[in-house]
């Protein structure tokens, strides 16, 4: 895959249960993989995800806590 863009959804496709995921910080958030990782919360458990003081909530947390953004 070496220089290979892949869509979002691809790249969510790559994480497994129990990884750790770096989100960066600020306006560094991945907004489009981070929807993309949320139509997932079905099929994966235990996805740790480090971020850095974020602008906004992650998707993956409004979707998997059922919290408003």
């Amino acid at each position: 895959m070496s220089g290979e863009t892949i869509s979002p959804e691809q790249a969510a496709s790559l994480v497994k249960s129990g990884m750790w995921l770096n989100y960066g910080a600020s306006h560094c958030q991945p907004d489009v993989f981070d929807r993309a990782l949320a139509e997932r919360k079905e099929e994966l458990d235990n996805v740790k995800i480090r971020s850095s003081n974020s602008c906004f909530f992650a998707e993956v947390l409004v979707v998997a806590m059922e919290i408003a953004p």
